[in-house]
């Protein structure tokens, strides 16, 4: 039977009552500390999928602008479209980081819309300029901001998973401290209190642990690693939306792997197109070569045959005058 951390806390919660005039508050204590634990975790793993998110928005708008270059894809409005939603979700993730990392992705915001600004410069440039100063210069700016945009997601997300381990081991030391002072109690109320203590931390930590490894996992590119969700409250909700999350990026992923092979056939086909035409080119070539050829033999046989018709001419005429000095008619004088 698998009980939700929401029913593990309310029974933690009740029993703590009835322990209060023995142990004090101390039990109490600790279910409003890990509660605010949780709650930062949460909103951590929050954070993590929201960075997730406009990373991968970002490299699929610099896959676009790659394809872009490539002639593979007409126009921008991809690429515009992705940039975007990658803005929207930055400012999304601006109103939620901590205020020691609004900074990072302060820059990735602005980044963002570098971004979508020198692509559309660029696009509007090789309108009428491709070679241009502008269009190569606005290039030039899409890989940076793109390289720094990467350098900051990646940034941004160690911190994070470093604040969800830091929170994890805090909550850790919360409970095992709290355990030790519940020593100090009565003998009933010390064994109630690890009792309690220990199954709201194994409940309340499990599934916490889980969605930490699933986000190491992920961030060193595991995107096969699922979470269980078997309970519906909101540590269950939350690993419904980390798993979620790493489908969009596996096929995120995926899609971009076939894109990439995608690209490398067109290459191919295009480097076979060139060898073809060289071919073609090379024998159109020797084709007029040799017509050339041809045609210097024609006029060579033309001018022989000229020659020798005008010697001939030249032969009749001097026979028809011999024969005219003898007093005979003349031989040629009918053909002429």
């Amino acid at each position: 039977m698998v009980v939700s951390s929401r029913t593990t806390r309310n029974l933690g919660l009740m029993a703590m009552v009835l322990l209060l005039i023995t142990v004090g508050l101390i039990p109490s204590l600790i279910m409003v500390r890990i509660a605010g634990l949780n709650e930062d975790m949460i909103r951590e793993l929050h954070i993590f999928q929201k960075t997730i998110e406009v990373y991968d928005l970002s490299k699929i708008a610099k896959v676009n602008f790659d394809a872009f270059l490539m002639k593979r894809e007409k126009d921008i409005t991809p690429i515009i479209r992705f940039l975007d939603r990658s803005i929207d979700a930055s400012k999304k993730l601006l109103g939620i980081v901590p205020e020691e990392e609004r900074e990072v992705v302060e820059g990735i915001l602005k980044n963002t819309k570098r971004f979508k600004i020198a692509v559309v410069s660029y696009a509007d440039e090789i309108k009428y300029d491709p070679a241009g100063s502008t269009a190569s210069e606005m290039k030039k700016i899409i890989f940076d901001v793109s390289l720094e945009t990467h350098q900051l997601v990646t940034s941004l997300l160690k911190d994070v998973q470093k604040d969800i381990q830091a929170t994890h081991a805090t909550m850790t030391y919360v409970v095992k401290k709290n355990q030790l002072r519940s020593f100090a109690g009565l003998a009933a109320g010390i064994a109630a209190g690890l009792i309690i203590a220990f199954v709201m931390a194994r409940a309340l930590s499990r599934p916490i642990k889980q969605l930490i490894e699933g986000t190491q996992r992920i961030a060193k590119g595991d995107l096969t690693y699922r979470v269980e969700a078997a309970s519906r409250d909101e540590i269950g909700q939350l690993a419904g939306s980390f798993n979620k999350m790493a489908d969009e990026l596996l096929a995120s992923e995926q899609q971009l792997k076939a894109s990439e092979q995608q690209l490398k056939a067109s290459e191919q086909q295009l480097k076979a197109s060139n060898q073809q035409l060289k071919a073609n080119e090379q024998a159109l070539l020797e084709a007029q070569e040799g017509l050339k050829k041809e045609v210097e033999s024609l006029e060579n046989f033309k001018k022989l045959t000229v020659g020798r018709e005008l010697r001939m001419i030249g032969l009749k005429k001097e026979v028809d005058e011999l024969l005219k000095e003898l007093g005979r008619e003349p031989r040629y004088r009918k053909e002429k």
